[in-house]
């Protein structure tokens, strides 16, 4: 909820502006979270901490979009994503000695070093220089951009890119509860498994994103997300048939290849979906708004692959394989519908500047 008005002032005072003050925001918050001392203070903080890594990603969306060209774009935003991988798997490496310490400030130091890290970033994010050129804002009022919700075309495709979305659920719930049910399979390849997915995000996510520029090739990559993460599911529910360790590793292996290729497509086709599509002058809200379907899934994915498709099995990863490609429909059908009624807005204007 409160990513929604974060959006919407950032594009009252700019995308850069607006990030500039998360990074500060979220560095005082892991900073408090090194006090904590009791449960409501942990919510509070943390929630607002939460508050600010949701509203991130798409403003930091949009300030790229106005710092790079339709060329670059995408290709900008997976290198990013490649460094975030990078910088996740570094971090984590980094902390875990810390983590088992009972010692009070190596703990502490984590969360303060967390801090700080945000802060220098914040403070490098200063250096962007954004482009006087950009249009005039449209908002001004710092929540006008929340009528963005109402657009139902933009809130469709939000929504059924938040079922392709769930990859990540499948990468972090699904995959690790099949293992441990496999007895041929050792709960540690679970590790190995976030490992491949991880390495190949970071070295794949920039090729993967050639080429995708404009409406209509990245609605090909959410096909392409929606046919990879299918074949995923087609994988896990046929390897409940096969006997062996070796059998039982591939399967999972292969699945995990397959899930990480629907990950790097998916990424890229709602990158460059949801930009394009979003109206130029209040497009940080509509980004925001767009987010909402990844948020959702991390909410319902657990649940439903969690309590439905893990329980009913062969049936139920291939239940999960049909909601992938109709993710891919719904979201490709939106789009479709908002590219209609821009042109349709562009035809009007060109006609209105002529008469």
């Amino acid at each position: 909820a409160a990513s929604l008005p974060i959006g919407s002032i950032a594009d009252w005072v700019g995308a850069k502006r607006m990030l500039v003050l998360i990074f500060v925001w979220r560095a005082v918050c892991f900073a408090a979270l090194a006090f904590v001392g009791d449960v409501a203070g942990l919510v509070l903080v943390a929630s607002a901490q939460a508050a600010a890594q949701q509203s991130a990603s798409p403003i930091t969306q949009a300030l790229v979009g106005s710092v790079m060209d339709d060329r670059t774009r995408t290709r900008t935003m997976a290198q990013i994503r490649s460094l975030r991988n990078a910088g996740f798997s570094i971090g984590a490496l980094a902390a875990a000695p810390l983590i088992v310490s009972d010692h009070l400030w190596l703990n502490r130091s984590l969360l303060i070093g967390t801090g700080a890290a945000f802060l220098a970033g914040g403070l490098i994010l200063c250096l962007v220089t954004v482009p006087e050129t950009e249009p005039e804002v449209e908002a001004r009022r710092p929540f006008a951009g929340l009528r963005a919700v109402a657009d139902w075309r933009y809130l469709a495709m939000a929504g059924a890119n938040g079922v392709l979305a769930m990859h990540l659920t499948l990468l972090t719930v699904g995959l690790p509860l099949y293992v441990a049910a496999d007895p041929d399979v050792s709960d540690g390849f679970v590790s190995v498994l976030l490992f491949v997915n991880t390495v190949t995000v970071i070295f794949a996510q920039v090729p993967f994103s050639k080429g995708v520029t404009g409406a209509s090739r990245a609605r090909s990559a959410l096909w392409r997300a929606a046919a990879s993460l299918a074949g995923c599911c087609a994988v896990l529910a046929a390897g409940g048939r096969l006997d062996g360790a070796v059998a039982a590793i591939a399967v999972v292996f292969l699945a995990c290849l397959l899930l990480t290729c629907g990950e790097l497509w998916q990424a890229v086709g709602a990158w460059e979906l949801s930009y394009v599509l979003a109206p130029e002058r209040s497009r940080s809200a509509y980004l925001t708004v767009f987010n909402l379907g990844r948020s959702a899934q991390e909410s319902v994915g657990p649940i439903l692959i969690g309590a439905f498709v893990l329980t009913a099995g062969d049936i139920g990863w291939l239940v999960l394989g049909v909601l992938f490609v109709l993710g891919a429909l719904g979201a490709t059908t939106a789009a479709k519908r908002i590219e209609s009624r821009k042109r349709a807005h562009e035809s009007v204007s060109v006609g209105a500047a002529d008469s």
